[in-house]
């Protein structure tokens, strides 16, 4: 009878994460094995931890795995890391997606180059610098590790928001670490089918004065401009509103951009489309339960790098959108001073 009750105890201190509920059942199965049957309280505890282990948690600890049967929830169900295989590919990934929407939108992969074949993929943490590490998926969508001994809850040991991939949550950092060096930028997927990085980038360019760019490649296609204290100068469509809030740190340790929402009960992210070279902002919509596309860039001719050349002048009231300056005209193309399209080859002015 001891043997059992010792048994039945280290099994139930298992699962003692899940707050004091459980230890509430746990106390009332042990009264009930004091007035009436050790059986009964063998199987009210069985009941108690079969119940228990089909309850989504969002931490796991060195001691526990994560199979691809199983999935990872935010404390507040908003998202869940899990195994997934995107659109009709049959390979299997890594990711964090939002739980609590009826379309399966991934916004996190940790395995966008090493893909795993079958369903045989296990997720552990093993680091042996930190004396008691615990893997915690946050309501923010951040996947952290950090130190259950470290009496300040946000010291993590490392993070999901340091590696994005091809979507920026509220909160995320894109930006670099003087110091060190270390760039957060994020990098768009190759197709619906592949979440491997493709030739877009977006992340702050450190080139002179530091601003907001997005790149096909080595070649920049639209940039912020600089930061005024509310929004970019180049970007006027990236400045605070009721709904969102932005803001621009730049200091001898870091220089970022980061976004936040007002409203925590909306949901929204950014995300990079490779097919229209473009940085897309979705929010989603509750009540059509769809995403809605709120922002684009570049949006608009002019919002394209360099669309008119040096000694060009680009506004998108005008019919063409290229001017040239005062006293400039085409090199090549009309007498009247406009250029024709973004390629023609007249980007040389002649004064």
């Amino acid at each position: 009878m001891t043997s059992l009750i010792k048994t039945s105890n280290i099994l139930l201190t298992k699962f003692h994460a899940y707050g004091h509920l459980f230890n509430d059942v746990l106390k009332f199965c042990k009264q009930l094995a004091t007035r009436l049957d050790i059986h009964f309280y063998g199987a009210c505890c069985f009941l108690v931890i079969f119940s228990k282990a089909s309850t989504a948690t969002d931490t796991i600890s060195p001691s526990e795995s994560l199979t691809d049967s199983m999935t990872l929830v935010s404390n507040d169900g908003s998202f869940a890391l899990g195994f997934f295989s995107p659109g009709s590919s049959k390979n299997r990934y890594l990711g964090i997606w939002y739980n609590n929407i009826p379309i399966q939108i991934v916004v996190w992969v940790a395995n966008r180059i090493s893909t795993i074949n079958d369903s045989t993929g296990v997720l552990k943490i093993e680091i042996r610098s930190v004396q008691n590490p615990v893997l915690l998926l946050l309501d923010s969508g951040n996947l952290v590790v950090r130190d259950e001994n470290d009496s300040s809850p946000e010291s993590y040991v490392w993070q999901s928001f340091d590696y994005p991939s091809d979507t920026s949550l509220p909160g995320m950092k894109v930006g670099v670490d003087l110091r060190t060096g270390f760039d957060r930028r994020l990098s768009s997927r190759k197709n619906w089918d592949d979440p491997s990085p493709g030739d877009l980038t977006y992340g702050v360019g450190i080139e002179g004065s530091p601003e907001i760019v997005l790149r096909k490649g080595l070649e920049k296609l639209s940039v912020s401009g600089l930061w005024n204290g509310n929004g970019f100068n180049g970007a006027p469509n990236l400045r605070s509103s009721s709904i969102f809030g932005y803001d621009f740190v730049w200091n001898e340790n870091d220089v970022y951009y980061i976004f936040f929402l007002k409203n925590k009960s909306v949901m929204s992210r950014g995300v990079l489309n490779e097919t229209q070279n473009a940085r897309e902002r979705y929010t989603w919509n509750a009540e059509t339960q769809t995403w809605q596309l709120s922002l684009i860039l570049p949006n608009g001719y002019c919002d394209i790098y360099g669309h008119c050349g040096p000694n060009g002048n680009c506004d998108d009231n005008k019919l063409p959108a290229c001017q040239c300056l005062t006293q400039f005209r085409p090199k090549n193309g009309p007498k009247d001073g406009t250029l024709r399209t973004i390629r023609e080859g007249v980007y040389t002015l002649s004064h």
